[in-house]
């Protein structure tokens, strides 16, 4: 009682002084604010200041999974504690008060419906594309304004720009697309422009590994092209520019397609993103090795010792070894060799991320992965978490741009069913986003028009989707 006098004389004695019951809510108070703002950071408004809203970022992204779940408890245990309901969209009176000041600020109900605010976005993106491209030539140079750049017609119309050789000072024109090398002719009359850097650079690789291939095969899975034959090790691998195999140029089922035919040949085919080769280019090195049986063996399953490892040497060893890396999980398994982890395998609850929903003694394996070629590691691994927590069942996903399931019936596992092609987003080429950050009730929570789909919504904002091979849903039973 005691708690709410107080805060009802202190709201009286604002409304008297301020003129609201916050001082923040005053215009004396924001007022104030403004100017303080003014005078430390140049700006009105926090977020409107770039060293602010990095630090913001930086903070975000310092947190773990688990910190978020304590955030948003919070923020719903407010919610309805001060509403009555959990999200505040769920108040008409609110969503009603956000269409009246977006109608007020900029003429219509949804932010991303203002065509100035959408193009100045598109733009952004665009800026930010050539900035990225521009990073991943050094020795070339637009030759052309930025501000001209109109990323969205290069992308549909195949548009070309003028580059500069800061080396033979040559001036040359380039149709700018997200996987092609941007080269100097003169310099390098040899490479050719439909030759990706990745397709190279995975030729230089295999070269390198004393490995036989085949380039641009049309004969394996007609009547499509699979970029690398390795007929000795049964073994193709598909390397996929993230715009020219996203769906604004192929089907959704055009991957899965393509393994399929391969299989039927009794090739297995690797399906290697841009953005993999690019940012994780020594794990996808690693993952074919291992696939051509050149990993480096280390030693035997029983030299290693298991234990449960920290949620810190399991994230940055994940982050190291596995092309997904890290993800929160329950349980972390490690095997060591001479005082080092050398393999790790993971397990959680289900994930509602893969449309499952939460059983009692029902688990996850969610990340496996080992450093080195260590026989019969993985079933001690598995082994160890079997005996110590007794699970009921445990699911797991095999992902079949990499693979087909081989070790989970291996460790008794049954093949249950195959998933339909997953897709991620991207918008500049070089990164794909997933699916489930873009589900329509979070962009609706953003300000978007709930009328929409969710993918109208992003290919407004200049996304497209990229579809993988889907996967296999294994399971185990005690």
């Amino acid at each position: 009682m005691s708690n709410n006098r107080t805060i009802i004389r202190r709201k009286t004695t604002n409304l008297k002084k301020y003129g609201a019951s916050n001082p923040l809510k005053s215009t004396i108070g924001k007022e104030k604010r403004k100017e303080t703002m003014l005078k430390k950071y140049g700006t009105e408004f926090p977020l409107q200041c770039e060293e602010l809203r990095n630090k913001v970022k930086e903070k975000n992204n310092d947190r773990s999974s688990d910190e978020w779940v304590i955030i948003n408890k919070k923020r719903k245990d407010t919610n309805i504690k001060k509403y009555g309901v959990a999200n505040l969209w769920e108040l008409p009176e609110f969503v009603n008060k956000i269409n009246q000041t977006n109608l007020d600020k900029y003429g219509t109900k949804w932010v991303q419906q203002n065509t100035n605010i959408l193009s100045k976005r598109i733009q952004s993106r665009k800026k930010q594309f050539v900035d990225k491209l521009i990073s991943r030539f050094p020795n070339i140079s637009p030759a052309f304004d930025i501000e001209n750049y109109n990323g969205i017609n290069v992308y549909r119309g195949g548009s070309s720009y003028m580059w500069h050789c800061d080396v033979c000072k040559l001036s040359f024109e380039k149709i700018v697309k997200s996987d092609v090398v941007i080269t100097c002719p003169l310099c390098f009359p040899e490479n050719k422009s439909y030759q990706s850097n990745g397709e190279r650079e995975i030729a230089e690789f295999l070269t390198e590994l004393s490995v036989d291939f085949n380039l641009h095969d049309r004969q394996l899975a007609k009547p499509y092209e699979i970029d690398f034959i390795i007929p000795k090790y049964f073994l193709a691998i598909e390397y996929c520019g993230l715009y020219w195999h996203s769906d604004k140029k192929v089907d959704k089922n055009y991957h899965s397609r393509k393994k399929d035919l391969c299989n039927k040949q009794n090739i297995k085919l690797i399906t290697i993103f841009e953005d993999e080769w690019i940012e994780k280019k020594d794990i996808c090195k690693a993952r074919i090795q291992f696939l051509l049986g050149k990993a480096k063996k280390l030693c035997g399953a029983r030299q290693t010792t298991i234990a449960e490892i920290s949620s810190k040497e399991y994230r940055n060893f994940v982050n190291q070894h596995h092309l997904q890396g890290y993800t929160p999980a329950k349980v972390k398994i490690g095997a060591y060799y001479c005082g080092e982890i050398v393999a790790v395998m993971s397990f959680g609850g289900q994930r509602t991320a893969l449309g499952s929903r939460k059983e009692d003694c029902v688990f996850e394996l969610i990340r496996y992965v080992s450093e080195y070629n260590i026989p019969g590691i993985a079933s001690r691994l598995f082994s160890y978490f079997v005996k110590q927590y007794s699970p009921k069942k445990i699911i797991s996903y095999c992902d079949l741009r990499w693979g087909s399931g081989g070790l989970y019936e291996k460790l008794g596992f049954q093949l249950k069913s195959q998933t339909a092609p997953n897709y991620w987003y991207s918008s500049d080429g070089l990164h794909r986003f997933h699916r489930f950050q873009f589900r329509k009730q979070v962009l609706v929570k953003k300000g978007f028009d709930p009328s929409m789909t969710e993918s109208d919504i992003m290919e407004n904002l200049g996304y497209y989707k990229i579809y993988d091979c889907g996967n296999y849903k294994f399971e185990w039973e005690s």
